[in-house]
């Protein structure tokens, strides 16, 4: 028998602000948190622009003491698992057989671009013993296990834009048939070093609007000219229900259903028909038909292609009733956290379903004819949902969705 699966604690590190109260408050007042890259002289560069964590620290947290022993990436993670896990109220025995499932498309880059740049430009005896460790995306999850006691199963999830929300579903997989009753699953990433970055605007799928930088990322907007890039990560913990309940944990929400799929197609342009397999499957696990979702925390990039075709994907799954449900698309306020927006905007789901709040798509001023569905524009709404989808879409076609419901 499908056991249910409910969220007990979370926290997020966005370049809006790091926690959730912070996040919320900035999130609810529609800030941005898009500006000129401080990490490097982005001057030489078509995109100048990006969603930066600088305000992030773990030394006040006692066990690490010895931040720089951490990639930056896992630092992101650490934080978030701390206080999720916090929030939680889980003793250590409790976590000795929790599953750490972890997102991220990179992992730590900027520590092995740093050795690179130490074994061309010095000698190959001074690159850092642990750099191997430090750049293996894998490190992450291993980082936190240790650091918590996590002993259960430990996986990494790397498939670029739907990693999180994938290591989010497979832990909720893991609960759901009775393989786990704890499970800490999530996604980190760090993103905002020189060498990704100007091959990202090789891509040229990124914004170059640098003048009025939090006017960049506008998803679903007509003069949207592409996304724009970002640090972030989200931690979640999840139990099986009577587990949480039985120990008198606070539950957040519930995670019903969980869908993934590859559209077989085109390694950057995405297809509408695999987006929809994913969010059938969905809701399929979840018992649910199109017509019982209330909202929708859409993928919602800020690129012309993907933001048409998930607009005709949402049409595709939910027909003539596209266009009364209330759509968020928040990687306009945070920027595009690659291997950690799932998480991210997952937990910004839970967070509307608590507060009877939905968060808006900002710099939506002039909507674009072929995505004319109802992406809540500018300013956050106020209304009271139980049922939430959230999209999450990546290249070469990785698809996944999660359904969630109030508690």
């Amino acid at each position: 028998m499908k056991k249910r699966v409910v969220i007990t604690g979370m926290d997020i590190a966005s370049s809006i602000g790091n926690g959730l109260d912070n996040f919320w408050q900035a999130a609810s007042n529609a800030e941005c948190g898009i500006e000129r890259i401080q990490a490097y002289d982005p001057s030489n560069y078509t995109t100048q622009i990006a969603g930066e964590i600088n305000d992030l620290c773990l030394k006040h947290l006692p066990q690490f003491d010895k931040q720089r022993r951490y990639p930056r990436v896992a630092q992101y993670a650490l934080f978030c698992a701390h206080h999720a896990i916090e929030r939680a109220g889980l003793t250590p025995d409790e976590l000795r057989l929790a599953g750490t499932y972890i997102g991220t498309s990179l992992g730590g880059g900027p520590e092995l671009e740093a050795a690179y740049k130490t074994f061309y430009t010095d000698s190959w005896r001074k690159i850092p013993a642990l750099t191997v460790i430090r750049g293996m995306p894998n490190s992450v999850a291993n980082h936190v296990a240790i650091a918590f006691g996590l002993g259960g199963p430990n996986s990494t999830i790397s498939n670029a834009c739907v990693s999180s929300a994938e290591a989010i579903g497979n832990a909720y997989q893991q609960i759901s048939n009775g393989r786990l009753a704890v499970a800490l699953c999530g996604g980190t990433e760090s993103l905002v070093w020189e060498t990704i970055m100007a091959a990202w605007c090789k891509l040229r799928v990124m914004s170059t609007q640098n003048e009025i930088p939090h006017e960049a990322s506008r998803p679903f907007d007509a003069h949207r000219t592409g996304m724009v890039m970002a640090d972030g990560a989200g931690i979640l913990i999840l139990e099986d229900r009577e587990h949480a309940e039985a120990r008198g944990a606070t539950i957040y929400a519930e995670i019903i259903g969980f869908g993934a799929s590859c559209d077989a197609h085109h390694i950057t342009a995405p297809s509408s028909e695999g987006q929809a397999r994913a969010i059938h499957s969905a809701f399929d696990d979840a018992r649910l038909s199109p017509g019982d979702i209330q909202y929708i925390n859409a993928h919602g990039t800020g690129t012309i292609l993907n933001d048409v075709t998930e607009t005709e994907t949402i049409k595709k799954v939910f027909g003539e009733r596209a266009y009364d449900i209330p759509i968020t698309a928040q990687k306009a306020m945070t920027g595009h956290a690659i291997g950690a927006a799932g998480a991210m905007e997952i937990i910004a789901t839970v967070l509307s379903l608590q507060h009877d709040k939905l968060l808006p798509t900002i710099n939506l001023t002039t909507p674009d004819p072929a995505c004319d569905l109802n992406y809540i524009p500018n300013e956050a709404q106020n209304k009271r949902i139980d049922l939430a989808l959230s999209n999450h879409f990546a290249f070469g076609g990785a698809n996944a969705a999660l359904v969630l419901r109030r508690y």
